[in-house]
């Protein structure tokens, strides 16, 4: 059963990525699961030395969100539908090295980039897509929203408000990411800002445009 009492989030309506695991260094990374982890059957354990080791060591590791709705009556999402678009990058070979050709180096090119809707899903359904991969020349950075309502959703006056919910996994792999393909190496693009910094500025761009 769903608690709808929880505190819920808005639905997200400007393209994202959740978050830009390149910006934190290993200790953020844990820090960030372990706060967000869940625990199955109370297991108080967090494997935390052995991820830290892992990534350290330069294991391939890439977090995957699964998405689903939970509408009420177990009705199909109506409204809202979740979009995603696998970002294209257009770059030029012999200036931009392959561990470099992705988020944040470069920015989606909307001439090659293409948006996959998925309308109608079912209770039963859940869709499973990457945010992020160590290595670059893997598909990766999946950005995605909530898409606007067609003609069609707008005169369906019945149609309930979207529910649905999202969980984030980190996945550590065995095998070692090359150093040519590492984007998550030590010379790697960070933010101009700090987390804090980019959390106060959005909290800034949210209350704009309220």
């Amino acid at each position: 059963d769903v608690d709808l009492t929880q505190k819920t989030s808005p639905i997200a309506r400007r393209v994202h990525i959740d978050t830009d695991f390149g910006a934190h260094d290993i200790e953020g990374i844990v820090n960030l699961v372990e706060k967000n982890s869940i625990r199955i059957n109370n297991q108080s354990s967090f494997p935390r030395e052995d991820i830290i080791a892992a990534i350290r060591d330069g294991k391939r590791f890439s977090v995957v969100n699964a998405w689903k709705g939970i509408q009420i009556n177990d009705t199909k999402v109506s409204r809202a539908h979740l979009g995603l678009l696998p970002a294209q990058y257009e770059y030029d070979k012999n200036l931009i090295p392959t561990k470099f050709r992705c988020f944040p180096t470069l920015q989606p090119d909307p001439s090659f980039s293409r948006w996959y809707v998925y309308p109608n899903m079912s209770s039963d359904e859940v869709l499973l897509f990457k945010q992020y991969d160590r290595r670059a020349n893997l598909i990766s950075d999946i950005w995605h929203c909530s898409l606007p309502p067609t003609q069609y959703e707008i005169e369906q006056e019945d149609a309930l408000p979207r529910r649905s919910f999202d969980v984030r996994a980190l996945v550590v792999f065995d095998n070692i990411v090359p150093n040519e393909l590492d984007r998550y190496c030590n010379n790697r693009p960070r933010p101009v800002l700090t987390l804090e910094e980019s959390g106060c500025f959005c909290d800034e761009q949210a209350a704009k445009r309220k």
